[in-house]
């Protein structure tokens, strides 16, 4: 049996602190994080090509756990958007939303009739029988989670009206992608990454939704509670497991020249 993904959904929108870890790649990797208990689970199938099967796979993991999931999307296509619902996902993540356009068409693939255009299918959430009736749909809309990720100039020149956008439950900046298209890559001096933060969480406290990002370092984390991010993703499996590698290795090198 799936989880209850409805409780999630409220605290993403009550902007409770909740702290994730992502999965880039594989079961094993899956496995391993889950068994951290991380208040949430990030599947990356924009970084790395995790297909369907292997998505629906570690969603099965994660319902094992009762760890709610969130996939990040590699695009905004609305039959991979109901692929990734269907299979178990208590929500998704949106990469490169630009406008309030976009943000609604995604609202509408994630959303059954009447808030949405999602179509129904004989799938894992539905037991693999159909047989729904209205109040089926109403249900599963309420323990939806649609997230839309921040990542360039016009996402922020737009970003009241993406944030308006009734169904969406959250803003995600996308770090790298954002200070590049500020033109500010690889500059720590820059302010107007700290000024995009700032607007991100007051449209997002305007709207009532959650604002988030990935944590790199102790003043990232501080900087985003100061501004009350409350979704916040710790890092993922590869960059954690080069890390670690790097750091024994590093010890056993030192500890050699002795």
């Amino acid at each position: 049996m799936l989880i209850n993904t409805g409780s999630f959904k409220e605290r993403v929108r009550s902007n409770q602190v909740l702290l994730g870890a992502g999965v880039t790649a594989g079961l094993v990797n899956a496995d391993v994080i889950l068994r951290c208990r991380p208040d949430w689970l990030f599947i990356d199938m924009e970084s790395l090509p995790l297909s369907i099967a292997e998505v629906s796979h570690i969603l099965d993991l994660s319902s094992r756990e009762s760890v709610p999931t969130l996939v990040r999307l590699n695009d905004h296509n609305p039959a991979i958007i109901r692929q990734v619902l269907d299979a178990g996902a208590n929500g998704i993540i949106a990469p490169m939303v630009s406008n309030a356009k976009q943000a609604h068409a995604i609202v509408q693939a994630a959303y059954y009739p009447p808030e949405g255009r999602r179509g129904l299918a004989n799938a894992k959430i539905q037991g693999y029988t159909g047989g729904w009736d209205q109040g089926h749909l109403l249900e599963e809309n309420r323990t939806i989670s649609v997230i839309l990720m921040i990542e360039n100039q016009e996402g922020l020149d737009n970003l009241e009206r993406i944030a308006a956008v009734s169904g969406v439950d959250g803003l995600f900046v996308g770090t790298g992608d954002l200070k590049a298209s500020l033109g500010i890559l690889g500059d720590p001096d820059s302010s107007l990454f700290d000024e995009a933060l700032v607007r991100v969480g007051e449209a997002s406290k305007r709207h009532g939704i959650a604002a988030g990002g990935m944590v790199v370092n102790r003043t990232s984390y501080a900087q985003f509670r100061a501004l009350d991010f409350s979704l916040l993703l710790a890092g993922l499996d590869l960059a954690w497991l080069q890390q670690a590698a790097r750091r024994h290795l590093d010890d056993l090198k030192r500890w050699e020249s002795m």
